[in-house]
This record gives C-alpha cells, structure tokens and sequence, in this order.
C-alpha cells in the first residue's frame, strides 16, 4: 500500500471506506492531481489521506460552517 490513498464516492449511494477507495500513490502530487481529475466523475466527493500522518490533505467539496 502507498502513502498516499484516494476515496471518491456519489452522493446518492456512497458506499462507504473501502468501497469508495479508488488508487493508492507514493506522492502527495500524484494524488491530488488523480483526485481532481476524477472529481467530475463523483458528484459526491473526491478524498485524499495520508496514511503517515493519518490526516486528510484534500477534500472537494471543501467542508465549510
């Protein structure tokens, strides 16, 4: 498994952890560029984690309150 992970899911019918797991990459670049491409495709989201630090560094929409 890669550092990197990539999630990605339809807002109506997520599947939920895994299941919206979609690539694993060794850079943060990688990802983030995966993940934006992908974005149109996931009207739900798009999610990148970073297993090292067990932080997301990248999620669209971007949570807002």
């Amino acid at each position: 498994m890669k550092r990197y992970l990539v999630f990605a899911y339809h807002a109506y019918y997520p599947g939920g952890g895994w299941c919206d797991f979609r690539k694993s990459f060794d850079t943060e670049g990688e990802a983030v560029t995966y993940a934006n491409e992908i974005t149109p495709n996931f009207n739900g989201g798009t999610e990148v984690v970073d297993l090292e630090t067990e932080t997301d560094i990248y999620t669209y929409p971007t949570e807002t309150s």
